[in-house]
């Protein structure tokens, strides 16, 4: 169903995290694909950082578009004003960082972008992080 929807996640990257000071820290983006012409469709771009579960951290996205063979490759990488994403936390937590947008229909899109465990690394238990960590994409329709 996923490749029907006008907005499809075509990947991404990151680096580290490394953990320093308490503190997990990196730097990441994610790729969007759209038909060509339609680059202003994703609407309200941002990540959410969940820490066990819970909404800590909401951060507007930095955008770049390329376009090839009639589609628009948007990437948006995390606004920090020059710094590298940041968020205290001891190794046992599990972060869980998604990528929230909508389409011009109104459509939003949540898609699960990585999961960590508090020392950078993927946890053994990925439901440690509850519920938001089980879907790799959520639909919500308008009101």
């Amino acid at each position: 169903v996923a490749m029907l929807l006008p907005l499809q996640t075509s990947g991404g990257g990151w680096d580290g995290p490394s953990r320093m000071d308490g503190a997990l820290s990196s730097s990441f983006a994610i790729s969007i694909y759209t038909e060509e012409g339609l680059s202003t469709e994703v609407l309200d771009p941002e990540f959410r950082i969940y820490k066990n579960g819970e909404l800590v951290q909401t951060l507007g996205g930095v955008v770049s578009i390329h376009t090839s063979g009639g589609f628009n490759e948007i990437s948006y990488s995390v606004d920090t004003d020059g710094q590298r994403w940041r968020l205290e936390c001891e190794p046992e937590d599990v972060i869980v960082i998604r990528f929230v947008c909508s389409d011009r229909y109104g459509l939003e899109y949540d898609f699960l972008f990585q999961i960590w465990d508090g020392s950078g690394e993927v946890p053994a238990d990925p439901s440690a992080g509850g519920e938001i960590a089980a879907e790799s994409l959520i639909l919500r329709w308008p009101d």
